[in-house]
């Protein structure tokens, strides 16, 4: 007869403390808590793992995406001048776009340095592309314009770039053709905004 009065006792030792006998060594509901918690944090890791995914295969798309822009550049220059390098044609676009410029605008335009500027627009004034006139608001600067022969030879050439480019999307549809435009844009700006990482131990 000692059986039943062995169940009162444990009956009575968790009363006392104030819970349910089935919460004597932990309730039903904590154990289910336990693997709900541990499948909570596996998600969040494939979650974060598959964001690191699809960013490195965006970085890597961008990487092929650069070296062909450089290709249409490369060919870009060599049909406004042969010889002239892709920097220098891309500043010839910008000059007559936005004509009359600075160095200064370019350089920060460009996020280039302006000794790298500089060489350009001497290799632009070598070919006849491009002209410079004093800057009435600064006399240690001066404006650029581009020559007529200048604009001639770059309009030309932008001319084949989008025919080309006209051609490559002849199968993609007007909204998928916007969307990127949209998307690109978006992308330009989030990157611009983004802050710098932070310092590692070992980075100088």
């Amino acid at each position: 007869m000692t059986e039943p009065a062995h169940r009162n006792a444990t009956s009575g030792n968790a009363a006392d403390n104030g819970a349910s006998p089935s919460h004597v060594e932990g309730s039903d509901s904590d154990h289910r808590d336990e693997p709900r918690a541990a499948r909570s944090a596996m998600s969040s890791r494939i979650s974060d793992s598959e964001r690191a995914e699809a960013v490195g295969a965006l970085e890597a798309e961008f990487g092929e995406l650069f070296s062909r822009v450089r290709r249409l550049y490369l060919d870009g220059a060599e049909r406004v001048a042969p010889g002239l390098s892709p920097g220098a044609y891309k500043l010839l676009g910008m000059i007559t776009w936005r004509a009359p410029v600075t160095p200064s605008d370019l350089a920060e335009r460009t996020l280039s340095d302006r000794s790298q500027v500089s060489r350009a627009i001497r290799e632009l004034e070598n070919h006849g592309l491009v002209q410079r006139e004093p800057d009435p608001h600064d006399r240690r600067s001066f404006l650029l314009t581009t020559t007529d022969e200048g604009v001639r030879r770059i309009k030309h050439s932008r001319e084949v770039d989008a025919e080309r480019m006209i051609r490559a999307l002849d199968d993609w549809s007007l909204s998928d053709i916007r969307q990127l435009t949209h998307m690109l844009g978006a992308l330009a700006q989030v990157i611009a905004a983004a802050p710098e990482p932070p310092a590692g131990p070992d980075t100088p």
